[in-house]
């Protein structure tokens, strides 16, 4: 037997770490070998389409995906003339060269591997309209580059007028008391408008956990947003939110405005700011008008007095005082009013909610008045169960020509193509004291042509004028023109501006302007039967529709949510109800046709009184978006008692109204596309 012998292992240790410190240099050298720096650059804007004048922000990335650092690194972009440098990030500095050539450059002694660095130019676009262009950077370090960037393309384009008007339904309101805000919106053209948002930020009187929304409306605390897509010239909608009013003090104004933003706008469209005034208790609105407005001496004028009691409580034992004016004489009044000692009283008795009255007082001016004299009217009331209030004005004697000037056109649409017609008319009168010498003047708008016009016209060029000679006092008059559309842009607007000069008079201008659109336009109105409902009485629902635009609208459908507290009674013209919502499948509606339909609900029969039942209709096509008639109210009130506020919890309906404008109507899938029945 042959014996081997073993090794210690410690004496094989030496070898061991010979092999691994080779390993290690072999590996070490290879990666010196391959070390080395790998810039990259890429380069977005702000905006692909600007306005001059607009800012444009070029944004750079710059990035080393080697293995070693890039040692003084160079980046560069150059600027064409189509922009004015304002300033960059990063330590960017402006630098102009022999050739009149403007670029920014940055210098960093080094990037290391992996690191990445952002940048940024701003500028103001100066180019002019539709003017276009390309631009790149570059970025170079010792021994690597240059290497240029990805190529952004801009241009100048005219950006959407986006349009945006709000609503609300009421101007007075109570704490525990339904708002409901609708929102429309449109683009006045001449171009589309992208990626489309509505915000509106609600105030803080309004409870957040009470805010809906329709129209696919995202509720985020107290604000409330749309992502609206995109929206064609001329083409509209409307959207509605909801809140409940919080306890906050009386007389709190609850102010709201709300944006239209788009990605091609330079800043975004507001709206017009709705107040609604909370009121803990019964108040009565006073308002207070004349007529004529500018009278002579020795005129009659009428001081008409409106009293609006704007809530859900009935005013009692009101009463109406106003004074005959001074350098005036009382002839008559309309009310029932008696004079006593100069002064007119009205005892109107109960003026219920939501109800209102007028009455008028009839004064002769003296003679002894002169131009420019003032003539001053107040008018007061008072109620058992509420603050006393009152309106009034001031009015001036004219002894000078009164010229007015209205005009309108017969129709507010044009499609864009050749051969339509438009009819204007000028409708002027003198309401002051003759003017010897008038003259009527209408330009006609760029891509018309005049075909005819009443009365003894002269024709220049554009300009269509009638020499009126004098107008009398409380003298009217009318002319008409009808022109030719050509082929104006659809999008585009026929602005017709006439004007009313005079010798004496002060001249007065009107304008009528038709919008050219290649889309339908519809509209929807809803009226209800009756104002006050006893509980399981019934309301009649009238939904009145047409298409205003220039060409059909296939598709049409008209919906109605059933409004909380009340159940479905019936509907005419064979509606489809499904899930509390009634929908008409109408089908195509030519420009300028109308039609009706109804909808009968009864009143929850256990309903507080009080309570206010809230409802709209809607109409779409499937060329237009979903448009939402204004908001009826009907209130409900048990003979007996005093109505006492009581809020209704529009929950469900706001929820079944966003469903429907979501999902292109309920149960439109399986109805007949059909003209049949119809009003």
């Amino acid at each position: 037997m042959t014996m081997v012998e073993q090794k210690p292992a410690s004496k094989n240790i030496p070898h061991l770490l010979a092999i691994y410190l080779g390993a290690m240099f072999w590996c070490v050298s290879a990666q010196l070998a391959s070390a080395a720096p790998a810039l990259s650059i890429t380069k977005d804007a702000s905006s692909n389409i600007v306005q001059t004048g607009s800012q444009l922000i070029y944004f750079l990335e710059i990035a080393n995906t080697g293995t070693s650092a890039a040692i003084d690194v160079v980046v560069q972009d150059t600027l064409g003339p189509e922009v004015d440098f304002v300033a960059a990030t990063g330590g960017g500095t402006s630098v102009t060269d022999a050739f009149n050539n403007t670029f920014v450059e940055w210098s960093f002694p080094s990037i290391g591997p992996g690191q990445t660095l952002s940048l940024s130019i701003i500028t103001t676009v100066v180019a002019p309209l539709l003017a276009n262009w390309d631009n790149s950077a570059s970025v170079q370090g010792q021994g690597v580059g240059p290497i240029n960037s990805n190529t952004v393309s801009i241009i100048n384009l005219q950006a959407p007028d986006l349009e945006i008007t709000k609503a609300v339904n009421r101007s007075n309101a109570n704490v525990g008391d339904r708002l409901i805000y609708t929102l429309t919106y449109n683009n006045a053209g001449p171009t589309p408008a992208t990626n489309v948002t509505l915000i509106d930020s609600l105030p803080a009187a309004l409870e957040p956990s009470s805010i809906t929304a329709t129209g696919g409306g995202t509720v985020s605390g107290s604000e409330v947003v749309w992502s609206l897509s995109d929206l064609a010239p001329g083409q509209s909608g409307a959207v509605s939110i909801s809140a409940t009013v919080g306890l906050v003090p009386d007389g709190t104004e609850i102010q709201n405005q709300a944006q239209l933003n788009s990605q091609e706008s330079v800043q975004a469209s507001l709206s017009n700011i709705v107040v609604t005034r909370v009121r803990s208790n019964t108040s009565l609105v006073a308002d207070a008008s004349s007529l004529p407005n500018n009278p002579r001496p020795g005129d009659i004028v009428q001081f008409t007095t409106e009293i609006v009691n704007q809530t859900s409580t009935a005013a009692e034992n009101v009463v109406i005082r106003a004074d005959v004016p001074q350098n005036t004489s009382y002839v008559s009044n309309l009310g029932g009013g008696a004079l006593s000692a100069n002064s007119v009283t009205w005892n109107i008795g109960t003026l219920g909610p939501q109800q209102s009255t007028s009455v008028v007082l009839s004064v002769e001016l003296s003679n002894s008045l002169s131009n420019g004299d003032s003539v001053e009217f107040e008018a007061s009331f008072d109620f058992s169960n509420g603050p006393e209030g009152g309106s009034g004005l001031i009015i001036f004697v004219s002894e000078q020509p009164e010229l007015n000037l209205t005009k309108t056109a017969s129709r507010s649409l044009v499609a864009a193509a050749a051969g339509q017609e438009i009819v204007y008319t000028l409708d002027y009168s003198n309401t002051g004291s003759e003017e010897p010498g008038a003259q009527l003047i209408d330009y006609l708008p760029t891509q018309t042509q005049l075909v005819s016009a009443t009365g003894n016209y002269i024709q220049t060029g554009n300009r269509v004028s009638w020499n009126l000679g004098s107008l009398p006092s409380n003298v009217n008059g009318s002319e008409s023109l009808t022109v030719l559309v050509l082929s104006p842009a659809s999008g585009s607007i026929l602005k017709n501006v006439a004007e009313l000069d005079a010798q004496l008079g002060l001249p007065v201008t009107a304008s009528a302007n038709v919008t050219v659109s290649n889309l339908p336009q519809l509209r929807v109105v809803k009226t209800a039967d009756v104002a006050v409902v006893e509980p399981g009485g019934e309301i009649t629902y009238s939904i009145d529709f047409e298409n205003t635009g220039a060409l059909p609208a296939d598709g049409v459908v008209v919906a109605d949510i059933l409004p909380a507290g009340t159940r479905f009674s019936r509907c005419s013209d064979n509606c489809v109800q499904e899930m509390g919502a009634q929908t008409w499948q109408v089908g195509r509606l030519p420009p300028g046709q109308a039609a009706s339909v109804t909808l009968t609900v009864v009143a929850d029969p256990g309903a507080a009184n009080g309570t206010i039942i809230a409802n709209n209709a809607s109409i779409k096509s499937d060329s237009s978006p979903t448009a939402l008639s204004p908001l009826v109210e009907t209130v409900v009130l048990i003979d007996g008692e005093n109505p006492r506020p009581a809020r209704v919890d529009t929950l469900a309906t706001v929820f079944m109204l966003l469903l429907v404008v979501c999902t292109g109507f309920i149960g439109a899938r399986t109805a007949k596309h059909s003209n049949s029945g119809v009003r």
